[in-house]
């Protein structure tokens, strides 16, 4: 579940990076942009320097939550790996008690 949650946040961070440098690179094509006051601009407006730094920022802010989620979700799923791993040998030991008759009687 945790896993689950964390690939959703991951997919959705990298499109939300994926759009801005999408933005980004429009803006340094001097196409259309979005306007500080959240309008579009004309075709033919060329961004300011000022919409220019907002856009990489929030693009570096966004590669930088999508890394650190990407690592989250590295840790999880080597946590739920060591916890399969444990669970199959202690099952394997439990086998063994009980092919051995070293078990308690079951209730």
């Amino acid at each position: 579940d945790q896993q689950k949650h964390y690939e959703v946040r991951v997919a959705s961070l990298k499109a939300e990076l994926q759009k801005m440098h999408q933005e980004l690179e429009d803006v340094q094509l001097g196409g259309a942009g979005v306007s500080e006051k959240g309008g579009s601009n004309s075709p033919g407006q060329a961004l300011s320097s000022r919409q220019v730094r907002d856009l990489d920022d929030k693009s570096f802010k966004a590669e930088i939550r999508c890394n650190q989620n990407m690592r989250r979700a590295e840790k999880a799923n080597l946590l739920i790996q060591s916890v399969k791993t444990g669970i199959q040998h202690l099952a394997k030991l439990m086998l063994t008690q009980e092919k051995a008759g070293l078990m308690p009687p079951k209730v």
